[in-house]
């Protein structure tokens, strides 16, 4: 899943269409995976209700698995 900045709870801000969120609403049972460089790793993202966190992100220096609340 695409994404402008992340956090490490898998929180994201996409680019303001809500598009990955609606599709990917009904696949709870899928692993939820964001790509992105390192510098787009950031404390923390505010959400809204509607907002669909990541499970994991893989970045060019890591993979973190995020601390969602499912």
């Amino acid at each position: 899943m695409p994404g402008v900045v992340f956090d490490i709870r898998g929180n994201r801000i996409g680019h303001g269409k809500g598009y990955y969120d609606r599709l990917l609403n009904d696949t709870q049972k899928v692993s939820h995976i964001g790509l992105a460089f390192g510098f787009q790793i950031v404390d923390a993202v505010l959400t809204e209700e509607h907002d669909l966190p990541v499970d994991i992100i893989v970045t060019e220096e890591r993979t973190i698995t995020c601390q969602t609340s499912k």
